[in-house]
């Protein structure tokens, strides 16, 4: 299992232990090496990725036990030169490799037909999500903030700067905005909401401006 972030290794783990209670696991990333888990090991790409890491990992299924299968999770990364160098390697790439993503399309337009194929073997639309009630219908409201200026954000990985991009949130003082307009919507159809924001930052933000609001 191959993921770029904490939370996408950990949040697994936490099911494969409510499933399966013989398990054993491994997690390869940062200063944890372990290779040679008996069912699954749970990698980081920024750690496998590394030469080092990588050449360590193949000697390791030399004499461990066979893999079998990679999962490579939100794989629309997966056309990134680290992501290449792991699933490229020789002793991996003949290796029966499943990539899921809900965002299939990159930024820089590079495809990924390449690492998995031409075409998905499942894909899940939101309109069929809706209909099969795995998701509730949505309406999408644009709020503008005239001031937000995106063009200066460094990408990175196909993704906006964070640290870049929450400067930004504050300087144009989007909390003030979206924080205005998520009031109306809640005084007006008295309905439970979750907003999702860019940071923690931001979400603290745009907490304290709702009470003010009278929202809470």
């Amino acid at each position: 299992w191959i993921t770029h972030i904490d939370e996408l290794i950990q949040q697994p783990i936490e099911d494969l232990r409510a499933i399966f209670d013989d398990c054993e696991y491994g997690v390869v990333k940062a200063e944890r090496n372990e290779m040679r888990a008996r069912d699954i090991v749970f990698a980081s790409i920024q750690t496998l990725s590394r030469k080092d890491r990588l050449e360590a990992f193949v000697e390791s299924l030399k004499d461990g036990p066979p893999l079998k299968h990679i999962v490579a999770d939100e794989c629309h990364r997966a056309a990134a030169p680290s992501w290449l160098r792991v699933l490229d390697h020789e002793a991996l790439s003949g290796i029966p490799c499943l990539g899921l993503t809900g965002t299939p399309f990159r930024n820089d337009e590079k495809g990924l037909a390449k690492v998995f194929g031409v075409k998905p073997i499942y894909a899940m639309t939101l309109h069929r999500a809706v209909e099969e009630g795995w998701l509730v219908p949505y309406r999408a409201d644009r709020i503008y903030c005239k001031n937000l200026n995106l063009s200066g954000i460094d990408l990175k990985g196909g993704d906006y700067d964070l640290t870049e991009l929450d400067k930004e949130m504050v300087r144009a003082n989007v909390a003030h905005a979206v924080a205005e307009s998520v009031h109306e919507i809640v005084s007006s159809e008295k309905r439970k909401t979750i907003v999702f924001t860019t940071s923690v930052n931001q979400a603290a933000r745009i907490a304290t401006l709702l009470r003010e609001f009278g929202t809470s």
